[in-house]
């Protein structure tokens, strides 16, 4: 193991199950991380891409037939 994921793994608790729970959902702390903030920033902008692209194919179909 390096000294990264050593360190990594000392913020864990023991047991997940002994992170407070909220309507089922594990509550991993009060504050969300950078990484945490951009990785749902960049998939909300993806399913909207998703989504827009969609509705565009739908339209150039209807036009074409």
């Amino acid at each position: 193991m390096n000294e990264r994921y050593r360190e990594i793994a000392s913020t864990l608790p023991a047991e997940l199950d002994a992170l407070p729970q909220r309507r089922g959902f594990r509550l991993r702390g009060m504050q969300m991380t950078r990484l945490e903030t951009f990785t749902d920033a960049a998939f909300a902008f993806a399913v909207s891409m998703s989504k827009v692209r969609q509705g565009a194919s739908n339209r150039s179909m209807q036009t074409c037939g």
